[in-house]
């Protein structure tokens, strides 16, 4: 269930970027988007390194 909520997040970010590129929303969405993709960038960074660190021990 939470990972259909990120993948929905994240198919709204998509749209947010292309739609603030063409002009057609406000800058305030594109900050929005910038802010969602950060946080899921740092918890991908997370969970790999918490693969990387369980497959060394």
């Amino acid at each position: 269930m939470v990972d259909d909520i990120k993948n929905v997040g994240d198919a709204i970010s998509l749209s947010v970027v292309i739609g603030a590129t063409m002009d057609v929303l406000p800058s305030i969405a594109l900050v929005l988007t910038v802010i969602w993709t950060g946080m899921r960038i740092v918890e991908g960074s997370y969970k790999f390194y918490k693969w990387t660190k369980a497959s060394r021990d």
